[in-house]
């Protein structure tokens, strides 16, 4: 959006705080608000003065987070993402716990952030994913930023992606199934080495609403369609969906079918500031 010369006129800074809508309508907060001064001091002082948990709480959350990864982030970045990958494998709940962390901060700060993050909770996070978001806001100022959709998303972030590409030659073909790929296939082994092109379910609609042909670039049901180079930006069912069974002699493709999507209901019940 920075480089669409939109990024403040689209998206609202909001104020620098996190807010947890408690049962009985009570709001907690983390407030990383301090006059100017960034990571870590600020996220030091968010914690410490937060209405979300008990000093117990507060006490144990520092204990566990002082023996971790994100202590050394702050003197050599690189090499606690090493420990932190290694961390993939169990989930947050497991190692905050056995770091000395308490369930009640896990059940009235963690789990609505790992929500936030990943639409499963602690028990079910892994390690991994919630110790890099805390590295991040350790070290950089702007990552625990937050900025609201200054109207209509397809006004104020769609459109001027599309005006963007557009003016570059973009094409974008919408209403067009995508049946299979064209892939060439390793001699020995029968594995896909290349994929450069699509199988198409017949005309599509450009973003004009006009109907493209083969002057547009689509045309007729089953047409092979082939390009230089070829990326799918799916979700977890839609890849495993559009992936020939050809492809699960790769490994790495054979594990897309052990990931598990989770169900997202998003719900904007009031815009910020007006």
């Amino acid at each position: 959006m920075k480089r669409l010369g939109v990024f403040e006129s689209s998206l609202r800074l909001k104020d620098h705080t996190h807010s947890f809508i408690n049962k009985g309508g009570r709001v907690g907060e983390l407030d990383f608000r301090f006059g100017g001064i960034g990571a870590p001091v600020n996220g030091l002082k968010a914690f410490a003065t937060t209405s979300q948990l008990e000093i117990g709480d507060k006490i144990a959350n520092a204990v566990a987070l002082a023996t971790s990864p994100v202590v050394k982030a702050l003197f050599d970045f690189d090499a606690a993402m090493e420990d932190v990958r290694a961390l993939d494998g169990i989930s947050f709940s497991e190692w905050f716990l056995r770091k000395g962390g308490s369930r009640g901060s896990m059940t009235r700060m963690w789990d609505p952030i790992a929500y936030a993050l990943g639409f499963i909770d602690c028990d079910h996070i892994s390690a991994r994913c919630m110790l890099t978001i805390f590295q991040l806001f350790a070290v950089r100022s702007e990552a625990s930023v937050l900025r609201m959709c200054e109207g209509s998303p397809n006004t104020y972030l769609h459109e001027p992606i599309l005006a963007y590409l557009k003016a570059r030659g973009v094409t974008l073909h919408l209403n067009s199934r995508i049946q299979d790929l064209v892939y060439d296939t390793d001699a020995s082994t029968g594995a896909p080495s290349r994929v450069k092109g699509l199988v198409l379910s017949g005309k599509a609609n450009t973003e004009d609403g006009k109907e493209a042909g083969a002057a547009g670039g689509v045309g007729a049901a089953g047409e092979q369609r082939l390009f230089d180079c070829v990326v799918a930006a799916c979700d977890v069912p839609g890849i495993q969906k559009l992936l020939p069974e050809s492809f699960r002699k790769i490994q790495e493709f054979d594990n897309i079918y052990r990931l598990e999507a989770v169900p997202v209901t998003t719900v904007r019940s009031g815009r910020w500031g007006g």
